[in-house]
Parts: structure tokens; sequence; C-alpha cells
């Protein structure tokens, strides 16, 4: 049976999607973008599977942020500023007890910010593949992909995936491609992506008291080791872990 899905409103006025599931601490697994629907994702087997499992331990939250997915498409603000209110409306709505707030690549400045300004309502952080601003080579490879979303819509999105997941077969690939289309419009990629080229949280990292685990996987092609090691330096008692590959997927033992 499908998640129930319900909205909460941002205090700007924004509808977004959200939905939980499952019994026990609450546990926020952020959106990865532009990939967040919350309806299409379910019906990709590994991700549902993924999903029920943690619900037999956790109370788990997943939401589309405004733009993407169920959420409210008719916005441009896409700074780190609104996608907090994103998060925040649904722990209102859904009253959570300090939560642990998981996050992968571009949601982890999101979350990084979060955690620094209200500890009260965290009680754990995990940032898979995570940094607090955008690092080379996604800096360097973005403005091309942006680029080429101006021109070919369906291959940026291949390009994106092939980018971010280093995958050239299987037909996950394609059930993410068909996903992304339905998740986001061409306009949404573009706006998003050159906001989040702007992002820099580096400052807030000293500030994070919420214990942190840092986890990134060795061959992971989009990041350098050294990424995760500063990130983990600069966040106090942050504990770190690397872990051999080079797929993107968030491992479900970490969660």
């Amino acid at each position: 049976m499908e998640p129930r899905i319900q909205y909460a409103k941002t205090s700007d006025g924004v509808n977004i999607a959200y939905y939980a599931i499952g019994r026990g601490p609450p546990l926020v697994r952020m959106p990865n973008m532009p990939g967040s629907h919350l309806q299409l994702e379910w019906q990709i087997a590994e991700l549902r599977r993924s999903y029920e499992q943690i619900a037999n331990q956790w109370t788990l939250v997943r939401y589309d942020p405004r733009g993407f997915g169920l959420s409210a498409r008719d916005v441009t603000d896409f700074s780190v500023e609104a996608l907090m209110r994103d998060l925040d409306a649904v722990r209102e709505c859904l009253e959570l007890e300090p939560m642990r707030l998981v996050a992968m690549t571009n949601a982890t400045v999101v979350a990084i910010t979060y955690a620094a300004r209200n500890p009260q309502w965290m009680s754990h952080l995990v940032l898979w593949h995570g940094y607090a601003r955008p690092v080379a080579p996604w800096s360097e490879t973005l403005p091309g992909l942006l680029a080429l979303a101006e021109v070919d819509w369906g291959l940026a999105i291949d390009a994106y995936l092939h980018t971010a997941f280093g995958w050239t077969e299987g037909d996950l690939p394609d059930r993410l491609a068909l996903l992304i289309r339905e998740a986001v419009s061409r306009e949404t990629f573009i706006a998003f992506f050159r906001q989040f080229l702007e992002w820099d949280v580096s400052d807030l990292l000293p500030l994070i008291s919420t214990p942190t685990l840092v986890v990134q996987r060795r061959q992971y092609r989009m990041l350098k080791v050294e990424t995760a090691q500063k990130l983990a330096a600069r966040i106090p008692d942050a504990q770190l872990v690397l872990l051999e590959g080079s797929s993107g997927l968030m491992d479900r033992g970490f969660f």
C-alpha cells in the first residue's frame, strides 16, 4: 500500500507534500534534488524496499521540497533558507520529537544549516557524500550540464545521472530518469542548480552540536575523500566512515 500523502504549509505559504510511515523514533530522510517525487519513487522497488526496512525500526518521514515532486511547483526561491522552511513545516505539522536527520549530496547543505540553527530539534545527523558548499568536480561540471539542459532536456537528465552515479548499465538509471522528468521541470532544474552553485554554509560547521556521522565511499567519482575528511574535522566530535565502492546510493545501515 502506498503511503498516505498529506500537505504542510510553510511560513511563506508554500504547500509541501509529505508522508510518515512506521513506528519508532522519527527519522527524516531529506529529499535529494532533483530526484524527489514521493509517489513515483515508491514505485521503484529498490527505493520502496529501502523505505519499508527503515519503517520497521523508525517513523520514516519523507517530503518533496518546493518546486519538486508533489509539492508546489510555482516557486523560484531555492535558497538554503527557503528549503529549511520546507523541512520546518513538516516537522511542525507532525510535531516531531528530536529527530534523526539523514541527508545526501546537495541536501546536506540544508541539513548542516538546520542542525546548526536548531539543535533542540535534532537527535542525530547523517551526512552521506556531504559538503558545506559545491566543490569540484561538482562545481566544474554543473555549468556545462545547465547549458546542456537549455538545449536538450532529456540528454541533460541522462548526463546528470551518469555524473552523479556513474551508471552505464541496467534499467535503474532509466527508471530514475523517468522519475526526474516527472519530478522537476527544465526551468526549475536550471533555477535550482544555478542557486545551488552559490551556496556556502562552511562557517556553520563548528556550530553543530548534534552527534554527526559523515559517510563517503572512497571511489565515489564526484567527491574526493578529502572532502569528507575536512567536513568531519570541522564538525565538533563528528565521526567519519569511509566505505569501499563508487555507488552514490545510500546504505541502509547508517540510518
